[in-house]
């Protein structure tokens, strides 16, 4: 319903409205009013009697121009008079949001907001109103996930003020030490403004989040030179290439900044990060030699970090009691540190004694209780875990995060499921998850058996903080309930350190290990470093090596294969040819096959030639080793053309695919006509979904002959699909079944297109429909629009992936002067050059003595 508003005064200035207005004139007419005039302008037009149209942007417009004026009421009625029911527009969720917003309705407008999106999640408006709706509200998290998707938005409103308010989420958020995911908006800010602090702290957040190559990649190409001298922002750089193994680099960043005093502790710890360990442990102190101002104090602090970085706690643990309390203030997240390493080396007594001669000190008590409380834990003396976390006083975000998990642990260790059960979704909250809290939850939701909520927790966090010793087994398994290790193998080579983390590269060089089933994957992980560095995997790998079956040409779970005879030798050259050019990058994980006439000897010397120019591994067979002797196999057209034949070979193909599949050689198998030229890379058609379907291919052309087809084998009228290229599911539970009912069709006398028939009836309704732009038929009759055929038509959609030079002639032959075959023409031109004038004549027929 509409809101009521009061009719004007009488006493204001007439405006001459008489006829109705068009939306254009309307908007002028508002644009050269203000104020009152503009208000009773609006009030006169508000319900829509005087406008000869009423469209969508009028009434959005007409509701910003009341806002302007601050008249919500007017702005509301506007917006009434359109059914949000009847179109779905997000511009009308933007107006209303913003609407809302100003009557102090946040709720309101998140929710409006929030449907816009639903209707288009790349707008923007919504995007933005959603974030400022959420700042307003104090959602700082929420208001930031909304700001992800504008920052690259150059139409924002008020960019100012926007920047403003991002600034003080984000300085907020870092001040109270919740920095995760915090990078890409201090860069963004680092845009307009180039305060030195906004610079640091995006330094300091992509180092805090392990993107190391993004930290130096920020200091090197976007920090101009006055702030990258700043001793802070070169003390993270030089920490980053540390972290990169640029230790040369990072000695290099901390040239010429002096180590003197306690102030200097940071770039101390960075300066012995960028020494070797074996140069901290041969050398000692002499890697200080550089820095011969630095006070007894900072000295102290060295060759206690130096014990602490080799390892040698008991040294480390000597030297800390003899302390003072100014130094040992200096190292208070070390000697925490040390604590733990203490603990991890089972010497829980020294740890305690550790902790007892720092409650004196300035080291917070707060981190003092909590390594307590995992001493307890290790004891299973859980009384005293309840007594302290009774008495611990958390004094800031993260000290309640760290309490909370311990609460959790406890309450886990002492079996009580569901405390433990409503700690946990406060722990999991949010995009982020703490990394030191990820090992005992994963370890409690493996106790459930909950793989699921495993391998979610496991994604999101993208295995930052991942530690192989806690949980490189659980997430393993989680990922290997859903059998998709690969995908885990793929998490960890796309993160940037994986090179250099030690919990990455042992994850991946277990799943290296665990994936290896074959002798290829077996070969090519007893090549990789990490394999060969770990003595037990790579014992591990020889041996199940030494046991694996040898499969002659098994080079991956891809196979691509042709079939070929005298008449189509050249047709299958280029198309291999084309090949090679379009898909380098799939043939070096794909088997490429072909099979041929036995008394064919040209063939396999063109790909023996081929391979020799391109490296890529071709493997030839004859029909003898696939086909039995007793099987016929009519050639003889009656359908299509003026008395050519079918060559025998195009069965080739049914006895193939039994053979991949029978010997379970490859997992999907790719087969392509010999008259066909691949135009772009084949590898979205290897991955795209038959949806439970054996086989896809490309449906037939309807025409009689294909309806009388359809007819004599009871196909589905439209389904006959064309055989020219076949993506085929070898490991498809049913595949064989139809691949032998293909051959069995063969012995049918009444097989219209032979071959293609009987694949039709073998694979009755259990084929997937291929895009057409996969098969895309190039007939000699096919229109001369060549833009089209290789990009799309109406008729044709989308770029051809493979042409199909169907029907006779063929590009090769003398009677074909079709443009496109321009095409294979120009591929046979590099083909020859590749294989030499001899080679090249006998494809096409040149040489009497030669011809078949």
């Amino acid at each position: 319903m509409a809101t009521q508003i009061d009719q004007a005064p009488s006493d204001t200035q007439d405006i001459d409205t008489t006829d109705l207005l068009a939306s254009n004139e309307f908007i002028a007419f508002a644009n050269s009013l203000k104020g009152k005039e503009l208000r009773y302008f609006l009030l006169e037009h508000a319900d829509g009697t005087k406008l000869k149209e009423i469209p969508a942007d009028l009434l959005f417009f007409a509701c910003d121009k009341a806002r302007e004026i601050s008249d919500t009421a007017t702005a509301q009625v506007y917006l009434d008079l359109f059914d949000p029911n009847a179109s779905q527009n997000p511009t009308y969720y933007e107006k209303l949001g913003f609407l809302k917003l100003d009557l102090g309705e946040h709720d309101a407008a998140s929710a409006a907001f929030e449907q816009g999106i639903q209707i288009d999640e790349g707008s923007k408006p919504n995007w933005y109103g959603l974030c400022v709706a959420k700042m307003r509200d104090g959602a700082a998290k929420d208001a930031l996930d909304a700001a992800r998707h504008i920052l690259d938005w150059p139409g924002i409103y008020g960019p100012e003020e926007f920047r403003t308010n991002l600034r003080g989420i984000v300085d907020g958020l870092h001040e109270h030490g919740m920095r995760s995911g915090l990078e890409e908006f201090y860069i963004h800010l680092f845009q307009t403004d180039t305060d030195p602090l906004v610079a640091i702290r995006a330094m300091e957040c992509l180092q805090g989040s392990s993107n190391h190559d993004g930290a130096l990649e920020f200091f090197e190409y976007t920090l101009p030179a006055h702030l990258q001298s700043i001793p802070q922002i070169r003390e993270i750089a030089a920490l980053a290439s540390v972290e990169v193994g640029a230790n040369a680099q990072a000695l290099r960043l901390l040239e010429g900044i002096s180590l003197t005093s306690l102030n200097d502790v940071r770039l101390l710890k960075v300066f012995l990060k960028s020494q070797t360990p074996d140069d901290l442990r041969s050398n000692g102190k002499g890697v200080l030699f550089d820095h011969p101002d630095m006070s007894p104090d900072l000295e102290a602090v060295a060759l206690f970090l130096i014990d602490v970085f080799n390892d040698d706690l008991a040294e480390a643990h000597r030297k800390i009691l003899k302390m003072k309390p100014r130094v040992l203030r200096a190292v208070q997240h070390e000697t925490i540190e040390l604590v733990y390493k203490l603990l991890g080396a089972g010497l829980l007594a020294e740890a305690e004694t550790l902790i007892d001669s720092l409650q004196s000190t300035e080291v917070p008590a707060f981190y003092l209780q909590m390594a307590l409380i995992d001493i307890n834990f290790r004891r299973q003396h859980w009384d005293a875990v309840d007594d302290i976390l009774a008495n611990c006083s958390p004094n800031a975000p993260d000290q309640d995060r760290l309490l909370l998990l311990k609460t959790f642990e406890q309450a886990c260790f002492k079996g009580r499921i569901e405390d433990a059960e409503q700690l946990l979704p406060q722990l999991v909250e949010g995009e982020t998850i703490e990394a030191g809290a990820l090992p005992s939850i994963l370890r409690f939701a493996a106790e459930k058996r909950d793989w699921a909520q495993i391998r979610e927790l496991t994604e999101r966090t993208n295995l930052v903080g991942f530690d192989f010793d806690q949980t490189g087994d659980i997430v393993f398994r989680a990922f290997s309930h859903s059998d998709d290790l690969d995908t885990l193998l793929a998490m960890v080579k796309g993160r940037a350190d994986w090179r250099t983390n030690t919990h990455l590269k042992r994850l991946r060089v277990a799943l290296l290990d665990h994936l290896a089933m074959d002798r290829s994957s077996l070969e090519a992980a007893l090549q990789d470093p990490d394999v060969q560095a770990d003595k037990v995997t790579s014992t591990r790998l020889q041996n199940k090596l030494s046991i694996a079956p040898m499969v002659v040409g098994d080079t991956g779970d891809e196979v691509i294969f042709l079939c070929t005879s005298n008449n189509y030798r050249a047709g299958t050259a280029v198309t291999v040819m084309s090949l090679i050019e379009k898909c380098p990058d799939l043939l070096t994980n794909c088997r490429l096959m072909i099979v041929t006439e036995d008394d064919d000897t040209l063939t396999p010397e063109v790909m023996n030639r081929i391979t020799s120019a391109t490296g890529v591994q071709i493997q030839t067979h004859v029909a003898s080793d696939l086909i039995e002797p007793e099987t016929d196999l009519d050639s003889s057209y009656g359908v299509f053309t003026s008395g050519h034949e079918l060559a025998s070979s195009a069965y080739y193909r049914i006895f193939a695919a039994r053979h991949l599949v029978r010997n379970r050689l490859c997992k999907r198998a790719l087969y392509v006509d010999s008259d066909v030229l691949i135009n772009s890379d084949l590898e979205s058609l290897f991955e795209i979904g038959l949806r439970g379907a054996p086989i896809g291919a490309r449906r037939e052309v309807i025409r009689p002959e294909v309806q009388r087809a359809e007819g004599l084998h009871g196909i589905t009228p439209g389904h006959y699909f064309n055989s020219g290229v076949l993506v085929i599911e070898a490991t498809h539970a049913d595949c064989g079944d139809h691949i032998d009912a293909s051959i069995d069709a063969i012995s049918n006398n009444t097989l219209l297109f032979h071959d293609q028939c009987a694949l039709n009836i073998g694979f009755k309704n259990a084929v997937f429909h291929l895009p057409e732009r996969y098969n895309r038929f190039v007939p000699p009759s096919v229109g001369t629009n060549i833009e089209e055929i290789l990009n799309g038509s109406v008729s044709q959609p989308g770029e051809a992936v493979i042409l199909h030079y169907l029907d006779r002639p063929k590009p090769w032959d003398a009677f074909y002067n079709h443009p496109i075959g321009l095409q294979w023409l120009s591929t046979y031109g590099r083909l020859s050059s590749m294989i030499g004038p001899s080679l090249s004549r006998t494809l096409l027929g040149m040489n009497p003595k030669e011809k078949s």
